[in-house]
């Protein structure tokens, strides 16, 4: 994991932008999926590194008012058990630990801090495994009371933001490696098609969005044409 430039830290503004403190709230969870990871990947990650990632957002929530909580788990063994991937065990972990948050805290949404560039790496992901249209929908900004507030921005404006504001920030460890689909994509696939289209993050957020609106709509008309078929409403309309 790499740190910016301490030289370049400062305190953070007074009145702390609400998706900043969204940001900071998932970079809780990223660190919560570092810790789990920790055991089963010990080169990669390290216990000093990692804990000392915890710090630094337990600093930062302190310091602008956020309340902060963190927790580790064994992915791994949850993996084995359910006989999924440790990416699937990860991300079912993660909600499940926020959705306890949000009972236990009495909060009505989760947010996190998806953005653009998520998105295009689960639509591709997706794609390649041979998704239906559902697939290609991407990550939805909303959903039950989950919500994505960043969906719409790329990383490079996130990253930007906390730069122009003098917002330190660690970068997940394990992002950097390939060993991961979704890293591979990140790596490999992405900086291939911006030689194509240099705005290829921005037209994959227009593409999933339309696919939403038109998986919504027909599955809104498989709803009506599936329901028995009523004469006298039929007649009256």
């Amino acid at each position: 994991a790499t740190e910016t430039d301490p030289a370049t830290k400062n305190s953070a503004p007074k009145t702390m932008p609400t998706n900043e403190m969204i940001r900071i709230t998932y970079s809780i969870t990223n660190l919560f999926s570092d810790l789990s990871q920790c055991e089963q990947n010990p080169c990669k990650s390290t216990p000093r590194m990692l804990f000392r990632h915890e710090e630094f957002v337990k600093n930062f929530c302190s310091k602008i008012g956020v309340e902060f909580y963190s927790t580790s788990i064994d992915v791994q063994k949850i993996a084995n058990n359910n006989k999924i991937g440790t990416e699937e065990a990860g991300r079912n972990a993660r909600y499940e630990f926020f959705a306890n948050l949000k009972n236990n805290t009495g909060a009505s949404k989760i947010a996190t801090a998806h953005n653009s560039n998520d998105n295009l790496e689960t639509v591709l992901f997706n794609i390649a495994r041979g998704s239906a249209l559902s697939g290609a929908k991407g990550i939805p900004p909303k959903r039950d009371n989950i919500i994505r507030p960043l969906i719409f921005c790329t990383r490079e404006e996130i990253e930007g933001y906390c730069k122009e504001n003098n917002l330190s920030f660690v970068v997940d460890s394990t992002n950097l490696s390939d060993d991961y689909t979704r890293n591979r994509i990140r790596h490999n696939v992405l900086p291939e098609l911006q030689k194509v289209n240099s705005n290829v993050i921005e037209a994959f957020t227009r593409f999933s969005e339309s696919v939403r609106i038109d998986d919504d709509y027909l599955n809104k008309l498989k709803e009506e044409f599936s329901e028995p078929f009523d004469m006298e409403k039929a007649i009256k309309d």
